[in-house]
Parts: structure tokens; sequence; C-alpha cells
């Protein structure tokens, strides 16, 4: 089977949750299929052993700065449009997919940011589902001030009608949760047969040096993708009302480094605050990871699973979260994290992990174990062998 998969950003990067899934997606695909990607990344070059893997990329730039913004606004007021899916996408860019979507035994993988890639192609769709798009908005917005939450609200309608149409297109959808698979679901009922859940997951011999590393200090880890904006309300949260909270425990007995993509003013602004170390763009997150105690997940809107609990886990870190943060995952808690409600009790599960030397062994060992239920290799096999015979008998009606 030939597979064009469409995606917004270079997967090779592997410094986002989006990126990590299409990246192992990829690899599993390429195992039996001939792999075609078509990205608006642009034309940085894919590493040998991943570009060999595909039997071909396609790169098309995205416009950047002041352009870039500007058609995206512009993008999404058109009709059926939303800003959420706006902008990506070049002529270019579809040009290339239906092309491609033209070959004998061809289906196409995207996820709805780059549905505008498909145009009229009749080849079958997977729809690659990182999130429930339109309820994260919705849940986003109980966190926005206004006038942004109506806004946001709106986005959210403009995206679940969206949602909905790609769902009843797509001949498969992977859905990274069986939480996910249920809203999905409500969204289009008759789409439910068709959702197989392909969490995400950690590629744990990557972090099994870390995890042999026992830290010495009591440094708090914070992790994420900090220009996506979910992930930067959370921070935000963590550093106004969940630090002070720590100081009131800890006194000055701990140190906060906050690591992952941002902007550079984000950066300096984090830079700033006593006790707190912005690590912008790190280069390798094991690094950061090995002199963490603890890594904080300060999540309060969320969709799909956090790739940053299932990266501290393989690295034997453990992880206090909030209950959107744990969302989507198997854990036993207390075993394999804490999860805590409000800033006060996140802090004060923070200081007891900290504190309590079984406490956190116990995690430590919870985490590593769990962690070897998400290895991508084994999650790899199982959306093979669930998606691709859907996929198989909508080419045989063909």
């Amino acid at each position: 089977m030939n597979v064009v998969f469409v995606c917004r950003q270079n997967p090779w990067r592997l410094d986002g949750g989006a990126l990590i899934r299409n990246y192992w997606m990829i690899r599993a695909l390429a195992r039996e299929h001939r792999v075609h990607l078509v990205t608006a990344g642009g034309g940085e070059a894919a590493p040998a052993d991943f570009a060999v893997a595909c039997a071909s990329i396609t790169q098309f730039p995205q416009a950047g700065g002041a352009a870039g913004r500007m058609r995206r606004a512009l993008d999404a007021l058109r009709p059926g449009a939303s800003y959420f899916t706006a902008g990506a996408v070049s002529r270019g860019m579809r040009r290339a997919v239906a092309a491609l979507a033209g070959m004998p035994d061809t289906a196409i993988m995207a996820d709805l940011s780059v549905r505008d890639a498909l145009g009229d192609a009749r080849a079958p769709v997977i729809f690659n589902a990182h999130n429930a798009e339109g309820v994260l908005l919705d849940r986003r917005a109980a966190y926005e001030p206004q006038p942004q939450r109506a806004l946001v609200r709106f986005e959210a309608l403009r995206t679940r009608r969206l949602e909905a149409d790609f769902l009843r297109r797509a001949c498969v959808v992977a859905a990274c949760s069986d939480e996910d698979r249920n809203e999905l679901a409500r969204l289009e009922p008759r789409a439910r047969e068709r959702i197989v859940v392909v969490p995400n997951g950690v590629d744990a011999a990557r972090y099994a040096g870390v995890a042999a590393a026992i830290p010495s200090g009591r440094t708090i880890l914070v992790t994420g993708s900090f220009d996506w904006r979910p992930n930067v309300v959370g921070l935000e949260w963590f550093v106004e009302r969940v630090v002070p909270e720590l100081r009131l425990r800890l006194g000055d007995a701990f140190d906060v480094r906050v690591a992952g993509r941002m902007s550079e003013a984000l950066a300096t602004s984090l830079g700033a605050r006593e006790g707190i170390v912005a690590v912008a763009h790190p280069p390798d997150m094991r690094t950061e990871l090995e002199r963490a105690r603890v890594v904080l997940a300060p999540v309060l809107a969320s969709s799909g699973t956090r790739l940053r609990v299932l990266e501290a886990w393989a690295a034997g870190r453990p992880v206090i979260t909030t209950p959107a943060g744990a969302l989507g995952l198997a854990y036993e808690e207390g075993r394999d994290l804490v999860t805590a409600e409000g800033a006060a009790e996140l802090a004060e599960q923070t200081a007891r992990v900290l504190d309590d030397e079984s406490l956190w062994a116990r995690l430590r060992a919870g985490g590593l174990d769990r962690a070897r239920e998400y290895d991508w290799a084994g999650i790899g096999e199982r959306f093979l062998a669930e998606a691709l015979p859907l996929v198989a008998a909508r080419l045989r009606e063909r």
C-alpha cells in the first residue's frame, strides 16, 4: 500500500508531542508500506535513517513572521474554515497530495490541521487525531479572560464542525485515548466503529541511561511545548499560583527548571523570576531529566495524552500532575504518579514527594513499569494490526 502522510511540521525534529507521534507512526507504517511524506515544515533535511524509511519526502515552507500571521488570519475568515486549520496548506501542497493520491492502492493519513491539503482526493483517509480539538478548545476557554474566552468558544464551535466532517470522511480514526474516542464519537456517532485507540508512547530504551542515574538535588522540572497556548496557560498558572505555595512549604530548598520550545520573550520573563531557570529549545531533554528530582506537569485543559509524563516515567522521575495532566493515561494513583487539584494541593503533593524517600522510590519504580506498557514498538504493531485492515478493505471496495 502507498500511504501519503500529511503533516504541518517536519516530524523528525522530535521536540513536540504531535511531532513525536507522527515520527513513530511513520516508522511503523514504513515497516510494511510505502510512505510518501508531505510536510509544511520547510526545507530542513531529514536524518538519513528517517529519509531512507520513506518512499518520498516533499516539503513546502510556511510563511513566517507578520506575513505568516496575516495569511493565517485571512485564511481563517473563509467559510467552513477555522483558525486551527488555517494557514498551513499552500496550493502547491494540495497539488502534491492530489498527485500522490492518484497512485494505485493509496491511502492518505492526516490530522485536522492539514485537512485542506486533501482537497477532493478520493483515496481512503486515516484521520490522525492528536486530540479531540474542539473539546480541548472548550476546556481551554474556561481559563481564558474575556474577550478571549468568547473567541475561543466560537473557535471551538467551528473546529467541532470540521472535526465532524473529517470523521464522516475517514475510514479509520486513530485516537490517542479512550476518552478521546468517546468525545469524537459524540461528534459523529456513526464513526465510533471506525475509531481505534492508538495511544501516544515513548522510546523507553532511549531513557535507560537517565533512569539509571539517581539525582542528588531538589530540582523540579516542568517540560512542554510552550509555543502551544494550553501549555502556556498551565505554565502561567504554575508560576503565579503554585510556585508561591511551594515556597511556603519548602522555603528556598528547591529550584525550578522550565524546559521546552518557547519564545525569547517567555524565556526572558521566566528567567527574571527568582529560583526559575528557563531552558529554551533544549537540544536533548534527557539532560534536563537527568538533573531533575521530580517532574511536575501543571496542566489545566487537555485532550489526548501528555508525552512529557511518558518521558518522565521512562526516565525514572516521579510525576506530580493535575487530573487533566493524567487524562487518557492508564495509571495507579500513588504508585505511578500523584495527582492533585488546585495550586495548594499540587504544591503540597510535590513537597511530599521531595521529602518522602520511600514515596519517591515507589513512584520511580511504578513509572518505569508503566513506561514499558507505552513503548512505541508495541504501539506501532497494534496500529498496523487494527487500523490498516480497515483501510485495505476500503481499497478493495473501490
